[in-house]
């Protein structure tokens, strides 16, 4: 990650260091100093009860299909003694999301809380749980405690994640939150390519 004094403004559009030659450019490797796996009961019923919900939601619908595959279903494929079988027909995906260290141990705690959706960086399409399919674009969103316990350590957490039947956008929408309250979607999938 790099330092304090390199962090890049909030720009719309997201940070310049993604950009073709932005500086002071893109982190050249990552130190994993730790990984936790979290395993709640109560958030996993809660997590099949909501996938089973969609599936029934939709059993009439022909569902629009990830293309091409999220890169994480290789692991997922190559490394299936860690990892569940996913429902694959319900767009059920493992994704990334960048946060700091003390947010990620309450999200692993209580799950994640929509009330706080945006309070970081602000919200591209309203209230909800923002992920990415590239750690690096996660990473992007990880910060550290400058000063803090945790200065220098920045969490992504890996997400097991049914994105049902998804609202897609290549743009800024506001009311794609709303699409998927009203029912209409069960989650908005930006742009995968524009956005990495």
């Amino acid at each position: 990650k790099r330092f304090e004094s390199e962090r890049c403004p909030k720009t719309p559009g997201g940070c310049p260091c993604v950009k073709p030659g932005g500086f002071p450019g893109l982190p050249t490797g990552y130190r994993v100093r730790r990984v936790v796996r979290v395993e709640d009961s109560g958030m996993w019923a809660d997590y099949v009860a909501k996938r089973e919900q969609i599936c029934a939601m939709r059993a009439e619908e022909e569902m629009p299909q990830l293309d091409p595959a999220v890169i994480s279903d290789e692991a997922v494929d190559e490394y299936s003694n860690t990892f569940e079988r996913l429902e694959h027909a319900l767009n059920e995906v493992y994704l990334w999301h960048g946060t700091n260290v003390r947010a990620a141990l309450s999200i692993a705690q209580n799950d994640f809380s929509i009330d706080l959706a945006g309070s970081n960086t602000g919200t591209m399409y309203g209230r909800g749980a923002y992920l990415a399919e590239h750690c690096t674009k996660a990473d992007e969103y990880a910060v550290d405690e400058p000063g803090g316990y945790y200065e220098g350590v920045y969490a992504l957490l890996l997400c097991r994640v049914c994105l049902g039947k998804f609202y897609y956008t290549q743009v800024r929408d506001q009311e794609a939150g709303a699409k998927v309250k009203s029912g209409e979607f069960d989650s908005t999938l930006g742009d995968r390519i524009a956005a990495t």
